[in-house]
């Protein structure tokens, strides 16, 4: 068997058509091998973008999937610490996974979002809801007010104000 198998090979060889085919396929065959190491060790650049991370956040808090969005959030607010909007919304999701647990450390970090940024409406706005939440109306009222003046278009904003209004009329 070894005989016959070195004989068709040298046969092969001695052939000029036939050796270059068996050449051209040879280096075919290595350099779909080297493209295959070379995207072996390739990093997925979309997981290090603060913006994708956050918008996937955003995604699953939508969904009602506040636990989930919580590290996707993280992930943006660590890529980028200086965004406050990104610190918000990891506020909210904290928020809405835990309510009873996490309204303190939420209102913590909207602190921390609206050092960053004190004109950040998304952090006055949902600091009113947790206010709200707890009870603070005043509190509440104030966010809501200085929220809308940031965003005038946006209705939560108007529309919190409207709920804790009445419901400090009630009281």
């Amino acid at each position: 068997d070894l005989f016959l198998f070195g004989a068709r090979a040298f046969a092969q060889l001695a052939d000029s058509e036939q050796r270059t085919l068996v050449l051209k396929r040879r280096e075919a065959a290595r350099e779909a091998a080297r493209r295959k190491r070379s995207t072996d060790f390739s990093i997925r650049t979309e997981l290090l973008d603060a913006k994708t991370q956050h918008d996937e956040g955003m995604a699953r808090l939508s969904r009602g999937d506040a636990r989930s969005a919580i590290g996707y959030l993280e992930f943006a607010s660590d890529c980028d610490p200086r965004n406050a909007l990104y610190r918000a919304h990891l506020a909210h999701a904290r928020f809405a996974a835990d309510p009873q647990g996490a309204g303190r450390a939420a209102i913590a970090e909207l602190g921390e979002a609206l050092r960053i940024d004190p004109n950040c409406a998304e952090a006055w706005c949902i600091a009113g809801e947790i206010y709200r939440w707890a009870n603070d109306l005043e509190r509440a009222e104030d966010a809501f007010r200085k929220a809308t003046k940031l965003a005038p278009g946006d209705r939560r904003s108007v529309d919190g104000l409207k709920a804790v209004l009445l419901a400090r009329k009630k009281s």
